[in-house]
């Protein structure tokens, strides 16, 4: 399901990974081609907290075979951030009020981009490794209705029905603590630095689903804590879809009492032209 922006009852956190093999290690590739960073890290605490990492490195695919596992639509930067909470369960972020945009950035991209870089050999061996899991039942369910309804669809048509969305890979298989400490960050950075980094809006908006979380903080920063010149400033940092959830979250939040908007107390006059005698 897609997550909303409403907060729901949880597992219990992962509590932090004390020891873990000295010796063994795996390799975090990222960035593309000429511009990728191999970033070595501890395979224990790699597979401890991301599921995915952990199907990736235990599976007999090229990432099993190599233990390096490629995330070449991650700068190293982000890839960075990610190993740092590996081993510290914080983000390393060096930021001043010049560079708190950058920061901004890498934040979104930390709680957008990881999960969008899974292989389809992973996403088929964390079937594997899921197995007994409440998403893995609800999988094969979903699956098998699907196969039900639609007998005379190839296995590759049958495979795209039924592949998870990078959104809900995103919310089911990757690590929820993280995310939610970066929308935290966020919120610090914004509430220290009284800046919101409207440049970040057009990548959100591409890169999440509707009531994506990350993209409900947006709409209410832009709501109720940005100054209504920036519209007029920087308009090409604002998607028409964005727009329109504004326009939808203003509503709601107007009160349900406004007595001077209702229609029977309305000024008129304030929508009427100046009439030539």
């Amino acid at each position: 399901m897609a997550s909303t922006g409403r907060v729901e009852k949880s597992r219990a956190k992962k509590k932090p990974l004390k020891k873990w093999d000295l010796q063994d290690t795996v390799t975090i590739r990222a960035g593309a081609a000429a511009l990728a960073r191999d970033l070595i890290t501890h395979r224990e605490l790699a597979c401890y907290y991301s599921p995915v990492f952990k199907a990736a490195f235990n599976s007999q695919f090229v990432e099993g075979e190599t233990q390096t596992y490629t995330l070449d639509d991650v700068g190293p930067a982000v890839a960075r951030l990610l190993i740092h909470w590996f081993y510290h369960q914080e983000l390393d972020l060096e930021f001043s009020i010049a560079t708190k945009g950058r920061a901004d950035m890498q934040l979104c991209e930390l709680w957008v981009r990881m999960p969008r870089s899974f292989h389809p050999s992973v996403r088929r061996v964390l079937g594997r490794c899921l197995q007994a899991t409440e998403e893995r039942k609800f999988h094969e369910t979903s699956s098998l209705v699907i196969r039900s309804c639609n007998p005379r669809k190839s296995p590759k048509e049958l495979a795209l029905l039924t592949s998870p969305s990078p959104k809900i890979l995103a919310d089911k298989l990757m690590i929820p603590s993280l995310k939610n400490l970066v929308i935290g960050e966020l919120e610090r950075l914004r509430k220290r630095f009284h800046t919101i980094s409207t440049h970040c809006l057009n990548y959100v908006y591409e890169n999440t689903e509707s009531e994506s979380p990350l993209r409900m903080l947006f709409l209410h920063w832009c709501a109720f804590n940005m100054v209504e010149s920036r519209f007029k400033e920087k308009p090409e940092h604002f998607p028409k879809e964005m727009l329109l959830d504004l326009a939808v979250m203003q509503s709601r939040a107007l009160p349900k009492k406004t007595g001077e908007l209702k229609s029977e107390r309305r000024d008129m006059m304030m929508f009427k032209v100046e009439e030539m005698e």
